[in-house]
């Protein structure tokens, strides 16, 4: 999933994380770093569009959060 979402190359980092709403209501979300230079960022529909041709339906996030730096840890 991080590799398709990062193959345009629009992204400096990214990652998918699985959330449980419920015991039946999984829903991946992925966070997005843009990469400082390039074109235009991709919209979160432009984004979904992209992986829609990409990636099985059960892959596919249901939200798109844009973050200004991607939060990392020592681990």
């Amino acid at each position: 999933r991080n590799a398709a979402v990062n193959a345009g190359g629009l992204l400096r980092e990214c990652a998918v994380a699985l959330h449980r709403h419920g015991p039946d209501d999984a829903r991946l979300s992925a966070y997005l770093e843009l990469a400082e230079s390039g074109p235009a960022p991709p919209t979160a529909s432009e984004l979904a569009a992209y992986l829609e041709e990409r990636l099985p339906r059960y892959m596919l996030p249901a939200s798109f959060e844009f973050l200004t730096r991607m939060p990392l840890t020592a681990t």
